[in-house]
């Protein structure tokens, strides 16, 4: 919505809340995508490679099961990003040169150490590969 209301106006900005709201939406919706792609892969996978097996191994509680842990994981991920990032102190001018919000343009605007927050930030990205 917010990229849709820069159509119409000059000046182009979003408050800490929108920008906050956007980083979570954002990142729940694309760990959360990436975690469902990797369920999907194995169900894909036990298809394939034992097709005898599929209906043993792939019942609906397996895919009910794949499905909500995808949803925790992008969630978990989701909220640790986000906690990490909007933590920080935000002093000064503070312009964004992305298109949208996201976690490693906030670090570059923060007035503090951002070491542990671009750790957890790595952490949660070799979490959701």
């Amino acid at each position: 919505p917010q990229m849709l209301a820069h159509f119409l106006v000059k000046k182009k900005s979003i408050s800490f809340a929108g920008c906050s709201l956007q980083i979570v939406v954002f990142l729940l919706a694309g760990c959360t995508e990436c975690a469902l792609l990797a369920a999907m892969s194995y169900d894909r996978y036990v298809a394939v490679c034992k097709p005898l097996h599929y209906s043993t191994i792939m019942t609906q509680r397996a895919c009910v099961q794949l499905a909500t842990m995808s949803w925790i994981t992008g969630a978990f991920v989701c909220s640790v990003d986000s906690a990490f990032t909007l933590c920080l102190p935000y002093q000064g001018q503070n312009v964004v040169n992305h298109y949208f919000c996201e976690p490693p343009a906030l670090l570059k605007l923060a007035s503090a150490d951002t070491y542990k927050a671009e750790m957890a930030l790595f952490a949660m990205g070799v979490v959701i590969l």
